[in-house]
């Protein structure tokens, strides 16, 4: 029997739309930047909601967050920590 490491998941709400007017991001794709509700996670019952188990080996990558307190409401925003080889 083989075992398989599983990893659980909170999963962030997404915001559409760009933190700022004219934001620097923009310019620069390969940075992934996301933005999402501060402190908003998917319920695991929720309509939509992504998996909150997942097998270890399908993690990619890892993210950094930060904080947008430029916005009225505040806001989240990550960017991938995946090395882009050229």
């Amino acid at each position: 029997m083989t075992e398989r490491l599983l990893a659980e998941f909170r999963w962030m709400k997404e915001v559409p739309i760009s933190p700022v007017n004219d934001d620097p991001w923009s310019d620069f794709p390969e940075l992934d930047v996301v933005c999402f509700t501060i402190n908003e996670y998917w319920q695991p019952n929720e309509q939509g909601c992504p998996p909150i188990v997942l097998p270890f080996d399908q993690i990619v990558c890892q993210v950094a967050r930060g904080v947008v307190e430029s916005t009225n409401p505040h806001m989240w925003i990550t960017t991938s920590l995946d090395r882009h080889l050229s």
